[in-house]
């Protein structure tokens, strides 16, 4: 009845890649090795390609921030949506960091062009409105003197930000109202699966899948029950030396299968622009993180342009998929926080040809504006 949605979705003009089928075949766990097999110099781990660099400052107090969108981060030749958004966040996190409120809390972001990897790009962050709590920004990405994204970003203090002496707001385990993390088998519990070849930054990461997310929704919806739609979780895990991020965050939560309930005649080849996205930052990152599990779901999808939903929440976990053998307390999932939610407004589109073919895929992107 269902049938995996292309797993890297593409921003509406920034492609979201295709992830292996669910049932495709895994790695080898026992040959399996955290290192990059096959990365060459040229290829940049995230941290690195997510950077932007201070450039000016303008009379009303604009920053600029130069980037360059790194074509290992790409899908086929147009660079991820989600990836993108990191560097705004990024520039917007450089603009704020002599501020009391140096955290993202909320960004939203509308995406109008595609991003080039074949020239540099600017950021441009303003301030437009510094309060108690919170410190609202706009961050718009031109490129050759074209406005590409737009964003506005909420800042301030993630935690920590309860008066002296007050209870603090929070609804956290063991406390059974909380929502547990939705993740019922430990990363170093599952295989690391393969990217298709349309990933450039295949050897960049490694990632998995809990298989007990969509099996245990797809039990409710045979007996008619539950809340519809498709449900679906993944990790995953960058390699040593690199780190979490809130920019690797968006990358995340824009990098996921997001199933749909598929209608009859719809082409397993399509392509799902995102037209919007909003995230909201919950809790810091715990320091050293190196995985992250993803939980999506989708419940709506309405003529014209195939439109949708797709809902993300992005966990902490308690070990790494390359972590095999390790022990954890019985309890690990009461330990699980929340990093982010997102939500966005996406379409499906359907190409005549295979996507898997990067030139053309690029510009069947390009062709598929709005």
């Amino acid at each position: 009845m269902y049938r995996a949605r292309l797993d890297i979705l593409s921003q509406r003009v920034h492609p979201r890649l295709q992830y292996a089928d669910p049932s495709h075949s895994s790695l080898n766990p026992a040959s399996f090795s955290p290192s990059r097999s096959t990365t060459s110099s040229a290829m940049a781990p995230f941290n690195q390609a997510s950077g932007a660099k201070y450039l000016s400052t303008s009379d009303d107090g604009t920053k600029i921030f130069g980037a360059t969108a790194d074509p290992v981060w790409t899908v086929g030749k147009v660079p991820h949506g989600g990836y993108i958004l990191g560097i705004m966040i990024e520039a917007a996190a450089q603009y704020q960091a002599k501020s009391a409120h140096k955290d993202p809390l909320h960004a939203t972001v509308h995406y109008l062009r595609a991003i080039s990897t074949t020239a540099p790009f600017e950021v441009s962050v303003k301030t437009i409105r510094r309060g108690q709590g919170f410190t609202n920004l706009t961050a718009e990405a031109f490129q050759k003197g074209v406005l590409k994204i737009t964003s506005h970003l909420v800042f301030g203090v993630l935690e920590g930000g309860a008066a002296p002496g007050a209870t603090p707001l929070v609804l956290r385990r063991p406390d059974p109202r909380a929502r547990q993390t939705p993740f019922q088998t430990p990363p170093s519990q599952t295989e690391p699966l393969k990217f298709q070849d349309i990933a450039s930054f295949s050897n960049e990461i490694i990632w998995s899948r809990d298989n007990t997310i969509q099996g245990h929704h797809e039990e409710l919806v045979r007996a008619d029950e539950g809340p519809g739609g498709a449900e679906d979780g993944r990790y995953y895990e960058l390699y040593p030396g690199q780190a979490v991020t809130p920019a690797f965050l968006s990358f995340v939560c824009d990098s996921f299968p997001g199933l749909l309930p598929y209608p009859a005649g719809l082409k397993k080849v399509s392509w799902f622009p995102t037209v919007s996205m909003s995230l909201e930052f919950k809790t810091p990152i715990p320091r050293g993180t190196r995985t992250v599990g993803v939980f999506g779901a989708s419940r709506f999808i309405e003529e014209p342009l195939g439109r949708h939903d797709f809902y993300a929440e992005v966990w902490t976990v308690p070990d790494n998929i390359t972590d095999k053998g390790s022990k954890l307390p019985e309890n690990w999932r009461d330990e699980q926080r929340c990093l982010l939610v997102a939500t966005q407004f996406a379409m499906v589109m359907q190409f005549p040809d295979s996507p898997s073919n990067g030139k053309q895929s690029s510009q069947g992107a390009k062709e598929s504006k709005l």
